[in-house]
């Protein structure tokens, strides 16, 4: 953290020498935070065109990575069981009822649409 505050102070990226570090991390934050609600705001306008190709193509790409996510968090925690960790029953058992619902969405929706055989 200091060497961020000095590459602050270096580059001028501060008000009058008034730099602290609870308004860089209130800058970062906010930076983030504008970030996510932007990416919440493009996903939802993916949604709502789903046959757009276009669209069609990044939401392809969006399942594919949670499936392959998932599917690396259940060979870790395979992983894990055979050299004697503990397991809940796979990565389905961590999601959300929230998380398991919109993941069997998308997978209706891939059936629906002829991404699935």
């Amino acid at each position: 953290s200091e060497k961020v505050g000095s590459d602050a102070a270096a580059t001028a990226a501060t008000d009058d020498d008034n730099f602290n570090y609870k308004k860089l991390r209130d800058r970062i934050r906010c930076y983030y935070k504008t970030h996510v609600q932007n990416s919440k705001k493009r996903l939802i306008t993916l949604l709502k065109n789903p046959t757009r190709p276009k669209n069609r193509d990044v939401l392809i790409r969006i399942v594919d990575d949670i499936k392959a996510r998932v599917t690396r968090a259940s060979s870790d925690e395979d992983d894990d069981d055979a050299e004697g960790g503990s397991s809940d029953n796979g990565s389905w058992d961590k999601l959300s009822p929230n998380g398991k619902a919109a993941l069997r969405r998308l997978e209706e929706q891939e059936r629906r649409m002829g991404f699935v055989a």
